[in-house]
């Protein structure tokens, strides 16, 4: 019967792991996707952590893996640290942002991924 109880514990706890995650917006909302001819563009990142309560503030990486996977410190490679801050802020890129660029937010603190999301795509006209 103990063993139930911690496991349903365990389990509890582990599900409010989840709730963790932070919100990122860009200016522009989205880059034109021109294929071969897109141009780099600066950007303006806007991040929003305070669900996660991270203690230490965030690290943002940018990674162009079609499939980056970040699982706390244990976890793969997250890219290229690119800056970090506290629970909310923003900062701006140079010019070598492209459409589908991939921003991943970690805890400062365990590196453990708060939200992964791609610089939006908009049609070329």
């Amino acid at each position: 019967m103990r063993q139930l109880v911690l496991a349903a514990f365990c389990v509890a706890a582990l599900a409010g792991c989840h709730h963790r995650s932070a919100s990122v917006t860009f200016t522009p909302a989205a880059l034109k996707d021109c294929g071969s001819k897109n141009a780099p563009s600066v950007v303006e990142v806007h991040w929003d952590a305070t669900q996660a309560a991270p203690k230490d503030g965030v690290k943002l990486w940018i990674n162009n893996d079609p499939t980056p996977k970040r699982t706390g410190v244990f976890g793969g490679d997250p890219g290229t640290l690119w800056t970090h801050g506290g629970e909310t802020g923003s900062a701006t890129t140079g010019a070598w942002m492209y459409p589908g660029t991939t921003i991943i937010v970690t805890d400062a603190k365990n590196d453990d991924v708060l939200a992964t999301v791609q610089v939006p795509k908009a049609p070329c006209n």
